[in-house]
């Protein structure tokens, strides 16, 4: 399977993520995640097995939706690929570190809850379901019901 380079991952973030903005302009955040394999022992209590820490970097409006989002300890799970980096140490010694290029991340609901605010229109959507049903895109609503439809969610 060469080209295969897909990973998911759950854990707690170690830190509230460190946002910054880039020369370019773009955004991004750098998130620590601690992973942690949970089995049970032969009495049949759980019991923490050895930690995973994963450094992992968001761009552009995610890194905007993950600064307004996360804190620390929040459980969430992240989609990304496994990335290889070169750089100079302030020494000038030669490093290499293995990060995670998050594409996608979010909550865990197992022990928290969430509440979901739709993040706006930067890309073409509407940001309320008002103007989406005015642009004529009723799929960019909240509860998208054809006009000329029954609404099939609706069972009174």
């Amino acid at each position: 399977m060469a080209g295969l380079n897909s990973l998911t991952f759950g854990g707690n973030l170690v830190a509230d993520p460190d946002y910054r903005v880039t020369a370019t302009g773009t955004a991004v955040c750098n998130l620590r995640i601690a992973v942690t394999d949970r089995r049970k022992d032969g009495t049949g209590k759980w019991v923490d097995g050895d930690k995973l820490f994963i450094n992992g970097a968001v761009w552009g409006e995610t890194a905007d939706n993950v600064k307004a989002s996360l804190r620390a300890g929040m459980e969430v799970i992240i989609c990304g690929k496994l990335r290889q980096r070169q750089y100079r140490d302030k020494e000038g010694a030669k490093r290499e570190v293995m990060e995670m290029d998050i594409q996608k991340i979010g909550v865990t609901l197992g022990t928290q809850t969430a509440v979901v605010t739709k993040a706006g229109a930067s890309r073409g959507r509407a940001s309320n379901p008002a103007e989406a049903a005015q642009a004529g895109d009723p799929w960019q609503s909240e509860h998208a019901v054809l006009a000329d439809q029954p609404d099939p969610f609706n069972t009174y």
